[in-house]
Formats: structure tokens, sequence, C-alpha cells
């Protein structure tokens, strides 16, 4: 293998994988290794991990002198040729080494036998006509992602639908991008016609996507179909820019959210968001940002009151005005971490309380940003 290549190009596609390869994974070295392909018009470059395949496609500023592949350390060989400052750059397959060669550089690498590389599933031949298609703006998509990100479980759970988003599309008119640790909920709403779907996908390979910042329009085309050989999985191909995602998201079960937003609540307060988010700063700075700690809630027809104490540092009462409020008074304990990340995902000033009693969830939306929904399990 030998192509000429523009720098600057292969710094890009090189910043991207980086997202992807794992670079101290013991248990699977080859994680940490990037494949280069050198075909007649084009070169690819595939990466992996654990949870998905990435591979990119690079066809300009480039010229194949000879066809071949070859297997680098990929973190190295990046910030090898992010160091180099001449433009154009031979990558060059010789004595089993990888030689980077510039005008003033010559850099020999190490490289591995292809056997060990895992061979990824990228059909030269796949008939995506065999997959239903889900396009959607990349900006709407990271938006909401970004709004709901907090409440995914960051534990590794025995059951995988925590660890990720779902996309629920099952009723044609929204797309719903559900989130939950099974104590809070997050729901972002996309208005959207589409066929009926519903699949979850991990939320490493969501920053992944997350990251791009599209050069070849918004759009991202997510094609998808479910595995025949047992149903239990679903095939995800998602195109964005030059890249090639393949990703297998297994068919479980995600909760049944929507109906938990349908009850009429027993108090409704409104409140100003910056003023409850700097409350809660304070009471965490004081908790040592301890991520589990429990606050009590008083909510009055003028305020909302929240003790604090921390052992052995001390206590705190902050009181927060309600600009609004409807129902009865009532005394809750919350996860001030939890609360916080909630009310700090809207955007807007103003936010909506409607609580169903002291030992029941409550939920927080703005009339300001109705395409945003969360609720929080109150605390023992």
């Amino acid at each position: 293998m030998k192509v000429l290549i523009n720098k600057n190009e292969l710094n890009k596609i090189l910043k991207k994988l980086n997202n992807v390869i794992v670079s101290n994974n013991k248990m699977k070295p080859y994680h940490s290794y990037l494949l280069i392909e050198a075909t007649e018009k084009e070169i690819n470059f595939y990466a992996n991990n654990e949870y998905f395949s990435a591979k990119c496609t690079l066809a300009e500023n480039i010229d194949v002198l000879e066809e071949g592949e070859v297997i680098v350390k990929g973190k190295i060989f990046s910030e090898l040729i992010n160091g180099i400052k001449e433009d154009i750059i031979i990558i060059q397959e010789k004595d089993q080494t990888l030689l980077v060669k510039t005008k003033k550089t010559n850099i020999n690498l190490n490289t591995i036998d292809k056997k060990e590389f895992p061979r990824i599933r990228f059909n030269q031949n796949v008939d995506l006509k065999e997959f239903d298609e889900l396009k959607i703006q990349h900006s709407l998509l990271t938006k909401g992602l970004k709004k709901i990100a907090h409440a995914v479980s960051t534990f590794r759970e025995s059951t995988r639908k925590f660890n990720g988003v779902n996309f629920n599309g099952s009723n044609g008119k929204q797309i719903f991008l559900e989130a939950s640790d099974s104590y809070k909920l997050s729901v972002y709403e996309i208005k959207q016609k589409t066929d009926p779907f519903n699949f979850i996908v991990e939320t490493n390979l969501l920053s992944f996507i997350n990251s791009f910042n599209p050069e070849g329009g918004d759009l991202i085309s997510i094609f998808f179909r479910k595995e025949h050989k047992d149903d239990l999985s679903t095939e995800l191909l998602i195109k964005l820019d030059n890249f090639l995602i393949n990703y297998t998201s297994i068919n479980e079960s995600f909760p049944r959210v929507m109906q938990l937003f349908d009850f009429e609540p027993e108090t409704k307060v409104t409140i100003q968001k910056n003023e409850l988010k700097d409350a809660l700063q304070r009471i965490l700075t004081l908790a040592q940002n301890e991520r589990f700690f429990l606050c009590d809630m008083q909510v009055t027809n003028s305020h909302l009151k929240i003790n604090s104490n921390v052992q052995n540092i001390g206590a705190s009462l902050e009181e927060v005005t309600c600009l609004k409020f409807e129902g009865h008074k009532l005394n809750i304990a919350v996860n001030a971490l939890s609360l916080l990340e909630h009310i700090d995902s809207f955007d807007t000033d103003e936010i909506e309380l409607y609580f169903q009693g002291s030992n029941k969830y409550f939920l927080i939306s703005s009339n300001n940003e109705p395409e945003l929904k969360e609720i929080l399990v109150p605390s023992k």
C-alpha cells in the first residue's frame, strides 16, 4: 500500500476516529488499532470498540499509488500525523511496517497481522432496501440528546436498556427520545412523521454522533432492521458525512413511560429556574458534591424551603420564591444533584413542578419548552 494524502483531511478523520478507539483495553487490544485500506479510488479507515464500529471513506485530496491495507496503533498514528507540519504525506506499507514520509520526516510504525483485527461488518453489497430509514436533523437530534443525557444510568446495568436512549417512534407521529435510570426520567419530543419504530442506542455511540459538526448538510440517516435470525436485536447503519457506523441494538423492552405524564396534580408551582439552580448548587457545595445527597423540600404557597444537613460540616436553609402556587402544601425528600440536572436542562427561566403528594414521583416541565418533560422519584 502506498498513498499520497492531504494532512489536514487525514487529521480531521483521525480526530473523529479517536473517539472510537480504546487505547487501554488489555482484554481486547485490537480495539486500540486502526485499519487503513487503500483501493483504486479511495481510502477507507476502520475502527471499532465493544459498542460499535465506524468506517470513514476519503475519495478526495488523495492519490493511491499502490492498493493494500495495513493495521497500526490508532492513537499513536493520530498524534504523529497531528504533529506533522507539511501539507502532503506519503503513507506506505514496507517490510511489515508503516512508513510515514514528508520532505523532512521519516517515521516507521510497527504493524500487526491482519488476522488479529476483527473483520468489521461493512458489507459493500448490502442492500439498503432491506432496511427501514429514519432521516432526522442532526442539530435537532443532538439538541435533544444533550438535554436528556443526564438521565441515562451511569452504572453498567445488567440490563442495557438504561445505559442508552430509547428512540420511540411507535405512534408514527413523533419521535420521543427517552432516558432513565429508573429514578429519574427525561423525554424529548421531536415532531416528525415516521414509520413506526423502536430501538435503544448506547450512550457511547450517541456521544460519537454528538461530536460531529456535519459538513454535507444537517441530515443524518439511520437505517435499521431486525436481525432475521432471532429478532432479538436490531441492526443499525448510520450515515453521517463520509462516515458509516455499524451498531447492533439489543431488543430489550424500554418501559412505557409516556403514560406517566398523565396525572392530575395535587400541587402545582411555578419558579425561576436560575433561583432554584443557585440554591441547589450552594447545597451541593456544602455536601461536597455528593451525588446521592438528599435534602428536604417544603412546598408552601410562597416558597420552596429546602433544608440540608451535612454531618460534621454544617446545615443550610434555602428559600426559592414561588411565582405561582396551586393546591396543597407538602414536604418531599429529593436528590439534590438529580433535581439540579433536571432543571438545568431547560433553556427557559420559568419552570413548573407538578406534585402528586409526598411519596409519588413529580413532573418538571415548562410552558415555554413543551418538548421536554422530566420526572423525579422522591427519596426516602
